[in-house]
């Protein structure tokens, strides 16, 4: 994912220093390798890294409505942009790029604005508010699917929908499989969506009671994916904590983070 950076002050007389916003941002390069941007004005300014996925020549930000009133920095991936975007285009707005990013810049002239699940905070001179914009609707209970066949087919057209839509990319793509149920879910649905062999990743260990490569082998065989295995040893712990508390930059408190840490060191080098 990209990364952001960005300073508020709430007295307008007081300016960012640019050359700050560019520490900000600088200490976060593995955020976002391919590009930075930067906007100030005033008392507020945004720095943004880059990591392109979508639009490799045109998706850089800063992004800009046309009368450059709007300057967006954003951080995230909206899976359904393109239905998204075809509303937005049917309500007239017209798109000069084709990532996500530029959806929030029309979504929020159109008259919507959001950023993040439930709720979006708006800061003002007067202070910082947030509003929510969604919830979770009430349950009908005497409107649920009772019949089994109608349930699974929904799930599975659900299922495969979402994997679909997160399969939408300008690079190349691949699945962390574990041979569980979930990953196994989603590389057999990859499989069948892909127009190519899937790149499927596995971090095992050499405890037995710990590894799962075995499974995650099965389930790559029985998708035909271009599969690759890592193993995390205990000598290499030490080293991995102590980026990750730095990458994390925040209490995490799941051990997973190490093997996916690894998986990730394993795909950078495919």
């Amino acid at each position: 994912m990209c990364g952001i950076a960005g300073i508020y002050y709430f007295g307008k007389d007081r300016c960012v220093d640019t050359a700050i916003l560019k520490k900000m941002a600088d200490i976060i390069p593995y955020r976002g390798p391919d590009d930075e941007g930067f906007y100030v004005n005033r008392n507020i300014g945004h720095g943004h890294r880059r990591l392109s996925i979508f639009d490799l020549q045109t998706g850089d930000q800063l992004m800009f409505n046309d009368s450059k009133s709007i300057a967006l920095v954003f951080n995230g991936e909206i899976y359904n942009y393109i239905e998204l975007r075809e509303e937005l285009v049917n309500l007239g707005q017209v798109f000069r790029t084709k990532p996500d990013s530029e959806l929030i810049v029309k979504a929020y002239e159109q008259g919507g604005y959001k950023l993040k699940p439930g709720q979006f905070i708006l800061a003002r001179t007067g202070g910082i508010k947030a509003y929510k914009y969604w919830d979770l609707p009430e349950v009908d209970e005497n409107n649920m699917l009772a019949d089994r066949e109608k349930i699974y087919e929904e799930f599975s057209y659900l299922l495969e929908d979402s994997v679909r839509i997160r399969m939408r990319s300008d690079v190349p793509y691949s699945a962390f499989l574990s041979g569980g149920l979930d990953s196994s879910s989603i590389v057999a649905h990859m499989a069948d969506l892909s127009p190519h062999p899937v790149e499927s990743f596995t971090i095992g260990f050499p405890e037995t009671a710990f590894d799962v490569s075995k499974l995650a082998l099965e389930v790559a065989e029985r998708f035909k994916t271009n599969h690759h295995e890592g193993t995390v040893h205990q000598s290499s712990l030490g080293d991995s904590l102590k980026r990750l508390a730095f990458y994390f930059d925040e209490p995490f408190g799941d051990s997973s983070a190490i093997p996916t840490w690894r998986f990730q060191i394993l795909q950078s080098s495919v």
